[in-house]
C-alpha cells in the first residue's frame, strides 16, 4: 500500500435530519411496487477525536465559546469637549461589555469514569476449557496468570478501555525487547497517535499503522513519523516538517508525493501482526447525551445571568434630601435622609418553577441517555441486598454487560498477543500457545462481598460447586494461585501429620 493509502480511514459523525422527510408524497403501500422511490443518503456531521477532548475538559466546552453564547454588548453616546471642557457638537460612541456568567460542567468525564469502572473493576477472568489438568499444564496456568499480573495487563485493558471511551478507539501492541515482553497502548487521548487500521476481506487485521509528531516548545510539529506493522516487518517513516527538507515535503505534499523516507525495517519477531485495535461507531461514551449536556450548560448560565441581573435586591430612595456615602467598591456605606424621605429594598426575582423542572429533567437525561446511574444515596445504617442493588445500578451494567460483549474480540487478540510474546520471554512458547484458558470480561456490580462468600461457602458445602471455581470466583480475596497454595497446605498438614505419628510410633518403640 502507498503511504497516502495507508493513512486513511473512516471519520466520526452526527446523522444529520433529513430537510426533505416532510416534503416527500404519500403513496399506496398496497401498490408501492408500482411507486418511484428515491432514496435518501443520510448526511453526516464530522466529528474529530479533538472535537470528543474539548467536550471532555471543561474548559473546551461550546459555553465557554462567545459565538455559541454571546457576551452582552452596549453602546452609549457621549459629547465631545474640546480642551477648554466645552461641548463642540459632536458626539461619540462608547463600547460596553458584560461578560455573562458561563458554567461547565464536567459531566463528560463523570459518565466516562462511571463507564470505566463497571467494565474494568474486576479483574480479567480466566477460564478452564478442558475438564482435567495434567500437573504440567496445572503448573503452566498458574505461571501464565502470575505472569499476566506481573506485566501489567490488567492495567493495558484499563488504558485501552479509557481511550475507548474517550475518543473512541484504542490499540494495543507487544513487542519484544531484548528478548523481554513489552506493551504499549496506543491513543489519541494519550500521545495524539492517530491510528489506522486496514483490514483484509474477512475482517482480518493485516496491516496497522500509527501516526504521531515531535514538537517544539512553540507546539509545532518538527517531525512526522509513521510507525507500520504486518504480519512479519516493523516499518518506521519519517517525513521532516522544518527547515529546508520541510520545504521541500510541503511542496510534495501540495503536489501529491508524500515525502516520508523509510528509517528503519526489521522483523517484529511474532508469526502474526502483533497488534489488536477497537473502535466505537459512535464516537465518545457520552456522545448520546452531549446535546442535553450543552443544552443545560446554556440554561444553567442563562439562570445565573437572570440571578445577577433581577435576583440581588435593588434599593429605592424616595425623596430630595437623601444622601448616600460609598465607598471606592461602590458599596453603600452611609444613608441620610430628611423628614419625608424614604428607602427600602425591592425583592429580587427568584427562578421560576418551570426553569427549575428543565434543568431537572434535563441533569436526569444526561444520566439516562449516556447509561449511566448517579451515585444513589442510600438511607440508614443497614445493608441492603444484592438485586437492589442490581437494580439501582441496571442502566450501568446492562451497558457494561454490551460493552464486555464488544470488547471480547479485542481481549482474545490482547491474549493471543501476550501468550506468545511471554512465552519467548520465559521460553514456554508451545506450553502458552496450547494452553486451555480462554480470558472474559465480568462487568463490576456493586455487591457486598461478606454475602458473596458466604454464598460461594454455602455452594461448596452443598457439593454443586467445586473449591477451586469457589477460589477463583474470590479473587478479590485471594491471589492468581490461590488454590495451588490451599492444595499445598493441605499437604503440608498431611506431612505434618505423618512426621508426628512416625515420631509417636518411634517414640513408644523406644520406651
Amino acid at each position: 500500500m502507498e503511504i497516502k493509502e495507508i493513512r486513511r480511514k473512516r471519520p466520526w459523525g452526527k446523522i444529520m435530519p433529513d430537510a426533505t422527510y416532510m416534503c416527500r408524497g404519500a403513496v399506496d403501500l398496497n401498490n408501492m411496487w408500482n411507486a418511484e422511490i428515491k432514496e435518501s443518503k443520510p448526511l453526516y456531521k464530522i466529528v474529530t477525536q479533538d472535537d470528543m477532548l474539548r467536550e471532555y475538559y471543561p474548559s473546551g466546552h461550546l459555553i465557554n465559546s462567545d459565538e455559541f453564547y454571546p457576551d452582552i454588548h452596549m453602546e452609549e453616546e457621549y459629547d465631545i469637549v474640546n480642551e477648554a471642557g466645552m461641548p463642540t457638537g459632536q458626539t461619540g460612541k462608547k463600547h460596553y461589555v458584560q461578560h455573562v456568567p458561563r458554567y461547565a460542567f464536567a459531566f463528560q468525564q463523570i459518565i466516562a469514569i462511571k463507564h470505566i469502572i463497571h467494565l474494568c473493576g474486576n479483574d480479567i477472568q480466566f477460564d478452564l476449557t478442558k475438564t482435567k489438568l495434567t500437573d504440567d499444564e496445572e503448573q503452566n496456568v498458574t505461571d501464565f496468570r502470575c505472569g499476566w499480573l506481573k506485566k501489567n495487563q490488567e492495567i493495558a485493558f484499563y488504558e485501552a478501555v479509557k481511550a475507548y471511551k474517550i475518543v473512541a478507539d484504542a490499540a494495543y501492541v507487544g513487542y519484544l525487547d531484548n528478548g523481554k515482553y513489552r506493551w504499549q497502548v496506543l491513543s489519541y487521548k494519550e500521545d495524539g497517535s492517530r491510528l489506522y487500521p486496514h483490514y483484509s476481506k474477512d475482517g482480518r487485521l493485516e496491516l496497522f499503522a500509527r501516526e504521531f509528531s515531535d514538537l517544539d516548545e512553540d507546539n509545532k510539529e518538527v517531525t512526522r513519523w509513521l510507525e507500520v506493522w504486518d504480519d512479519t516487518y516493523y516499518y518506521l517513516y519519517k517525513q521532516a516538517k522544518a527547515g529546508i527538507k520541510g520545504a521541500v515535503n510541503k511542496v510534495k505534499e501540495i503536489v501529491g508525493i508524500e515525502g516520508y523516507e523509510l528509517e528503519e525495517k526489521k522483523e517484529h519477531g511474532f508469526p502474526f501482526i502483533p497488534v489488536t485495535y477497537i473502535r466505537s461507531k459512535d464516537g465518545a461514551c457520552w456522545s448520546p447525551a452531549q446535546d442535553s449536556i450543552d443544552g443545560y450548560e446554556l440554561a444553567f448560565s442563562e439562570m445565573a445571568q437572570n440571578n445577577y441581573a433581577f435576583g440581588t435586591p435593588a434599593m429605592y430612595i424616595q425623596g430630595e434630601d437623601a444622601e448616600t456615602i460609598r465607598d471606592m467598591n461602590g458599596t453603600l456605606r452611609y444613608l441620610t435622609l430628611g423628614k419625608d424621605d424614604k428607602a427600602g429594598y425591592l425583592e429580587g426575582q427568584s427562578a421560576s418553577e418551570s426553569y427549575q423542572k428543565q434543568l431537572d429533567i434535563t441533569y436526569r437525561m444526561i444520566y439516562k441517555q449516556a447509561h449511566a446511574v448517579e451515585t444513589p444515596q442510600i438511607s440508614g445504617n443497614s445493608d441492603i441486598s444484592g438485586a437492589a442493588i442490581k437494580i439501582l445500578y441496571a442502566d450501568a451494567t446492562e451497558q457494561a454487560t454490551i460493552d464486555a460483549a464488544e470488547f471480547q474480540p479485542f481481549l482474545d487478540d490482547m491474549f493471543r498477543i501476550f501468550a506468545f510474546g511471554y512465552g519467548v520471554e520465559t521460553k514456554n512458547v508451545i506450553d502458552y500457545q496450547s494452553m486451555p484458558l480462554t480470558p472474559w470480561i465480568k462487568p463490576f456490580v456493586h455487591v457486598n462481598e461478606s454475602s458473596v462468600v458466604n454464598d460461594l461457602a454455602t455452594a461448596v458445602g452443598s457439593g454443586f460447586l467445586s473449591k477451586q471455581t469457589a477460589s477463583e470466583r474470590a479473587s478479590f480475596y485471594g491471589n492468581a494461585d490461590e488454590y495451588e497454595r490451599i492444595i499445598r497446605e493441605a499437604k503440608e498438614n498431611q506431612e505434618a501429620d505423618l512426621l508426628y505419628q512416625l515420631q509417636d510410633k518411634q517414640n513408644k518403640q523406644n520406651e
